[in-house]
């Protein structure tokens, strides 16, 4: 064989070894990268759809944190009985809610009669009569939840006779004194003016004689 004819096998020699190397790279599976998903075959496909919409969640869901329930406690209030009716008996009542989804909203109830009102968490009102009252607090979140605490007071409302006594009348036994003293005072300058005249008229008396 010459030469030429034998550089010509040599070079399809070594373009087919390249070729089957190629083709051998090219079939065979390559492994997965970092981060890629496998997907899963049909019957498991079929199988995570079924449990689906039978209401159970499927296996890659994340469970929902959990939220603690709302609950309020309520301090006790704070206030005196120093005032009379006049002017009332002003307690400031305090709550804490905690749980649930905040913020809060909050429901008063006082116990007396009044009718309940909406405030925060700390607010006042006003007993114009002594007693005993069971107030109490209702407080809701944002999704709707609510609680209520309970709690009693003993109010005493000191009445304004007790508090700002009027000033003392004078008794008719003081006026009786008073007069008595009066007539005293009087009869004696009587006497004294008479002792005067008496000695005044015994001194002219005893220059005439």
């Amino acid at each position: 064989m010459s030469s030429p004819a034998r550089g010509r096998t040599v070079r399809r020699l070594f373009l087919g070894a390249v070729l089957v190397m190629l083709g051998a790279t090219l079939l065979s599976p390559l492994p997965l990268a970092a981060g890629h998903v496998e997907v899963p075959a049909r019957g498991n496909v079929e199988r995570l759809m079924s449990a689906s919409l039978a209401g159970s969640p499927p296996p890659w869901s994340a469970a929902a944190p959990s939220v603690p329930p709302l609950s309020v406690e309520m301090i006790e209030p704070f206030g005196g009985p120093e005032q009379c009716p006049a002017q009332h008996v002003e307690y400031t009542f305090f709550a804490f809610a905690s749980g649930g989804l905040p913020p809060y909203s909050y429901r008063w109830g006082f116990g007396d009669g009044s009718p309940t009102s909406a405030g925060g968490p700390t607010v006042s009102h006003n007993y114009s009569a002594s007693g005993n009252y069971t107030y109490n607090v209702t407080a809701s979140d944002t999704a709707g939840a609510s609680a209520t605490a309970a709690n009693f007071t003993h109010v005493v409302v000191i009445p304004c006779s007790i508090l700002n006594p009027p000033p003392p009348s004078p008794s008719t036994g003081d006026l009786g004194s008073v007069t008595i003293w009066i007539g005293v005072g009087l009869l004696i300058a009587v006497l004294v003016a008479i002792a005067v005249a008496l000695l005044q008229y015994r001194a002219e008396q005893r220059r005439k004689s």
